[in-house]
This record gives structure tokens, sequence and C-alpha cells, in this order.
């Protein structure tokens, strides 16, 4: 079916993070989901991020839907679980940015249930409509 479940040690911590899994979502495409219940503020997901300049023209194909803003010369592809987190504006995660080590970092806005899919809002601008078609 494709599906699979994830779990690393996060960066400097003993502490292994939620167990993730990677299935099919009812949002769109593939998501992530919870694989244990999950408190508000866990660090769920440490990921490294390849930069790839903005006037790259991979912006413009299949790989343009997964990128991360970085800066305004940079996008940032992710290389793990992140890159799979569907939208949403009523989100329980949110990814921050970690200039230093050129990595993303998931965390946990709320308290997430097993089974429940971990969403990211992706933010206004974020052209859904328009790129949908290239997400898993």
């Amino acid at each position: 079916s494709g599906d699979f479940t994830y779990s690393i040690t996060c960066m400097g911590k003993p502490k292994v993070t939620p167990l993730l899994e990677v299935r099919k979502s009812k949002i769109h495409g593939k998501g992530v989901f919870a694989g244990e219940n999950i408190d508000k503020g866990v660090l769920l997901c440490v990921c490294p991020v390849l930069l790839v300049p903005v006037k790259d023209p991979s912006n413009d194909g299949i790989l343009g839907a997964y990128y991360y803003e970085w800066s305004e010369t940079n996008h940032a592809l992710v290389l793990g679980l992140v890159s799979l987190v569907n939208h949403s504006y009523k989100p329980n995660a949110k990814v921050y940015t970690v200039n230093s080590n050129k990595t993303l970092q998931i965390y946990s806005l709320k308290s997430i249930r097993k089974g429940e899919e971990l969403l990211v809002n992706y933010g206004k601008q974020y052209p859904y409509l328009t790129l949908s078609a290239y997400r898993t």
C-alpha cells in the first residue's frame, strides 16, 4: 500500500520522537499520521533541507509543490516527512526553520490523538489549487 512508519532520535536528544506513519490521506494523496498519542509542544521530526535557488527551473515542475520558502534567494527542498505533511488553516503542528544547521523542525501545536493526521498551515499565499496535482 506504500504506507510506512518512521521513528528517529531527534538531534542531540535522547528521547525518540513519537511514531509517525505515512499513509493515504483523505485531505490529499499521502499524509503523515500520529502512530501514538502526542502531547502539545513535542518535537516530532527534524529534517535536513537542500537549498534550491529561487530562479531554478525545477520550481515550475513537480518539485516546486514541495518547496518551503527559505529566503529571498532560496527555496528549501525538505529531505524527510515534513514534505508530506498536508495543509490546513486549522493546523495541529507547526514547522520552524533552523538556519544554523539548515533543517526544518515540526512541533505539535496541541495534543494529537493516535491516528490523527498532522497538519500545518502553508500560509495564505500557498497556491494549493495550482500545485495540488503534484502532491503525492
